[in-house]
């Protein structure tokens, strides 16, 4: 059974919107949560399809998303990171995920597998990064602004922050995702 695309959301212009609902349900989908090898062939199909969303793109200094698709199973958002863009350790409230770099370069510390330390990888042009549910993750620019692709299963519904200390990671605040539409209201329709 492939991925249905209806209900879908989208932040993008309605003619925009229905072109990736075409292109999601070209990607043969399977239902439900995505998993991480899924995710990534999301974030890979959406970042070598410059003229889905190059024109969407908006470099602000304090950062900027648009959610180019939501539906019951997954999200897709576009950001762009810009003068000191931080978005400090934070998880993604139990969803999996993966980002793919589509311009600039993009530095993501992590929690190590001890839960305690901390690793580093640097992203540019082409690269992709995913995890599970449990990862906890900081994201910033390295250079000039980037822009990067992210999926997340299911959608995600909201983060939650966490300090660093010497004994790990200590959650302080959980963030809603603030979707910029009622997922309860009529649908992108054809």
């Amino acid at each position: 059974m492939t991925l249905s695309v209806a209900p879908v959301r989208s932040e993008a212009p309605p003619a925009r919107a229905l072109q990736f609902a075409d292109f999601f349900a070209s990607l043969d989908l399977p239902e439900g949560r995505l998993n991480v090898s899924d995710l990534e062939r999301v974030v890979s199909s959406v970042a070598s399809r410059h003229d889905l969303f190059d024109d969407l793109v908006v470099h602000d200094s304090d950062g900027w998303s648009l959610h180019l698709f939501v539906n019951e199973n997954f999200g897709v958002k576009i950001e762009s990171w810009g003068g000191d863009h931080l978005v400090n350790w934070h998880d993604h409230g139990g969803s999996s995920g993966a980002f793919a770099v589509t311009s600039g370069t993009l530095v993501e510390q992590y929690r190590s597998d001890d839960s305690i330390g901390i690793e580093c990888r640097h992203l540019r042009i082409g690269d992709l990064a995913s995890f599970g549910a449990d990862h906890v993750h900081d994201v910033c620019r390295s250079g000039a602004p980037a822009t990067s692709v992210h999926a997340y299963s299911p959608p995600l519904t909201g983060m939650t922050h966490y300090d660093h200390s010497p004994t790990g990671f200590v959650a302080v605040e959980l963030v809603p995702e603030k979707l910029p539409f009622d997922f309860d209201a009529s649908p992108i329709g054809r």
